[in-house]
């Protein structure tokens, strides 16, 4: 209970010892980002959507810009860049390390 009060009183404190400026700033950051995620929460969805139902669609016509002649090679390197961001994700290293 101790110290449930200590934080309380740093909070207030801290508040305590802001200038009005500095406290704006502070609620203007807060709710910038609380937009920011906001937006997130309905954008990502919304083409996560648009991605799975037209993805067939997408590489079809991303399929037709390339020559059949180059088509594979193409293929070959998106999928190894595919392999080498899931990797890198995964170890979290560099590609070339």
């Amino acid at each position: 209970m101790g110290q449930e009060l200590r934080i309380e009183e740093s909070v207030t404190h801290t508040a305590a010892a802001m200038d009005s400026a500095q406290l704006g700033d502070l609620v203007r950051s807060a709710w910038s980002g609380g937009k920011a995620l906001l937006s997130l929460l309905v954008v990502v969805p919304i083409i996560s959507i648009y991605l799975l139902a037209d993805w067939d669609r997408m590489i079809a016509t991303i399929d037709s810009w390339v020559s059949a002649k180059h088509r594979e090679d193409i293929r070959a390197v998106g999928r190894e860049i595919h392999t080498r961001g899931l990797a890198q994700c995964a170890t979290d290293l560099p590609c070339w390390a």
